[in-house]
């Protein structure tokens, strides 16, 4: 993908795209018991990863062979990492309280990165998410490599009347949709059987469980919209829209990334002062 003077015909929708992809690990985790689910999760998105880094949905270096060694397995490790020694309590804790008492208790369970057997199976598991993420878009993205020879995916049908749509691209609109449907059905069933229990009381629960997630969504969606107008304006037409759009959304996700590493980091850091009195 091309960027001109600031603007470039990226698709505003891969951000969602991205986070539909763990739908591809769930069933492997019922074949590989032994491989960590998050390990899974993780790796399922990180092709996309360049995109948050660059605060545009523009890179392919994940999407290749190499990329899964050299891109893929070190930026999946660093984000697990991050999401079980900094994140994942003070994500926990922010969430409304319905969401809270049933995610608190998994966000309390330790994960370990050693011995050297456990870590090869957290960079097998990433591997493996990696090379779901990759065959998925193979069928569903316009250079994939299915799509380049099956002749049945090059084709396109009409679109309510706006002309037509590529059948690749109908194949990731529709194959999105169904992984959403797949994450939250599967989502809503872990919560009925969850087990309940609510965090230690700290400066991030005592205020109302809807402040936090509305002051933290809303702080990066005005910094990654605010970025994004800055690098795509002026904004004249559809294309420099949909740019607009485009980064906004990724560098909305970056931001609120970087918020709870921050307010993780502050939470542990209050956590050592008060074990230390």
């Amino acid at each position: 993908m091309t960027v001109v003077a600031g603007r470039f015909p990226p698709n505003p929708l891969c951000v969602p795209f991205t986070f539909c992809h763990p739908a591809a690990v769930l069933p492997l985790r019922q074949l590989l018991p032994r491989l960590p689910l998050s390990a899974l999760v993780v790796g399922s998105m990180s092709p996309d990863f360049i995109y948050f880094l660059r605060l545009v949905p523009d890179g392919d270096i994940g999407h290749t062979l190499a990329g899964l060694f050299t891109f893929c397995l070190p930026t999946s490790l660093a984000v697990l990492w991050l999401w079980h020694r900094v994140v994942k309590e003070a994500a926990a804790a922010v969430l409304p309280a319905p969401l809270r008492v049933r995610l608190w208790p998994p966000a309390r369970q330790p994960f370990a990165f050693g011995p050297a057997s456990r870590f090869l199976g957290i960079g097998g598991a990433i591997l493996v998410g990696a090379l779901t993420h990759i065959v998925w878009d193979g069928f569903t993205h316009a250079d994939g490599w299915a799509v380049r020879h099956l002749p049945l995916l090059q084709g396109a049908v009409p679109f309510l009347g706006f002309g037509s749509m590529p059948i690749s691209k109908l194949a990731q609109h529709l194959s999105s949709l169904a992984g959403g449907l797949l994450l939250l059905w599967w989502f809503r069933k872990w919560l009925r059987t969850a087990p309940v229990a609510a965090p230690q009381a700290s400066r991030i629960t005592e205020v109302s469980s809807l402040v936090w997630p509305l002051l933290l969504v809303s702080a990066a969606a005005a910094a990654g919209f605010g970025y994004g107008y800055w690098r795509t304006q002026p904004i004249v037409d559809y294309l420099s829209a949909r740019g607009l759009l485009a980064r906004g959304i990724v560098s909305s996700c970056t931001a609120l990334w970087l918020e709870l590493v921050v307010l993780g980091l502050w939470r542990r850091a209050a956590q050592l002062g008060a074990a230390a009195e």
